[in-house]
């Protein structure tokens, strides 16, 4: 049975201005009928453990490692992307403009 590690890490710039990911927390999946399977079970167990209701709140990208039982891995990675930003539809948002 594969065994599933999911790191999630933070895209964050330095006051020099070099970008590095800075992780934000770990989960382990002991099993799954697959990767895709195993990487949304942990998103939503990581969104239980931070009391959030998406994952991308805090955090940037997703990796999967995936263990073998015969020692071989493989890696996924997950970035997030805007349809997981989008919290509201465009026609929701109101643009309210001052009088000068």
């Amino acid at each position: 049975m594969t065994c599933y590690r999911v790191t999630f890490f933070k895209n964050l710039v330095n006051s020099i201005g070099h970008q590095f990911k800075c992780q934000q927390g770990t989960i382990d999946i002991r099993r799954a009928r697959s990767d895709e399977r195993a990487l949304q079970a942990a998103q939503r167990r990581y969104e239980r453990s931070k009391k959030i209701g998406n994952w991308t709140l805090y955090a940037d990208v997703a990796e999967l490692d995936a263990v073998e039982p015969d020692g071989s891995s493989r890696r996924l990675v997950q970035a997030a992307t805007q349809e997981h930003l989008a919290v509201w539809p465009a026609h929701s948002v109101r643009r309210i403009e001052l009088a000068a």
